[in-house]
């Protein structure tokens, strides 16, 4: 039967560490484990997320007051906490979900019209519309691919006979 890795004074180095403030990584190095077992380890003890700060009684009233009335966004602001937080202590204190007046008030405030973009496509001369003047166009193109390409061959064999040329003495 193997030992396991995580023993109970290798927690409380973990404990001490993260508490602390230090880098994962030198956690990682320090007590010499990879950074996939130490972020699972620091899950397991719960270390790794910052524990928000209890709700007093008067934010809760504040937010039975209020609620329905103004939005989350304002709600959080009058408290200096994030909407997301207060819609979770919303629904833990089940006080149900905002009015259908309110609803449309914040849509209202916050609505973005959405405009279509028209698409542009490039404008073909004459001679590109027949089948003829198309295909032109595209052994043009190719005929230019294929000088750009032996120019820069040219250009990387010379800087290859540069390198490698080594005149006698």
């Amino acid at each position: 039967m193997s030992k396991s890795f995580w023993t109970p004074r290798r927690d409380a180095m973990l404990r001490h560490m993260v508490k602390v403030g230090a880098a994962r990584v030198d956690i990682a190095a320090r007590l010499d484990c990879t950074g996939s077992v130490l972020s699972k380890r620091i899950f397991t003890l719960r270390l790794g997320r910052p524990i928000s700060p209890p709700w007093p009684a008067e934010h809760d009233a504040i937010l039975r007051a209020d609620w329905g009335k103004l939005s989350s966004r304002q709600i959080a602001a009058k408290l200096g906490r994030t909407p997301n937080s207060i819609l979770g202590r919303a629904r833990r204190l089940k006080l149900g979900a905002i009015s259908e007046e309110t609803a449309r008030r914040f849509m209202a405030e916050n609505a973005r019209p959405y405009i279509r973009q028209p698409k542009v496509k490039p404008k073909e001369s004459a001679a590109e519309k027949s089948a003829f003047g198309r295909k032109l166009a595209q052994m043009r193109q190719a005929a230019e691919a294929r000088r750009e390409y032996q120019r820069n061959w040219r250009e990387r064999m010379m800087v290859l006979e540069r390198l490698t040329y080594e005149p006698r003495r």
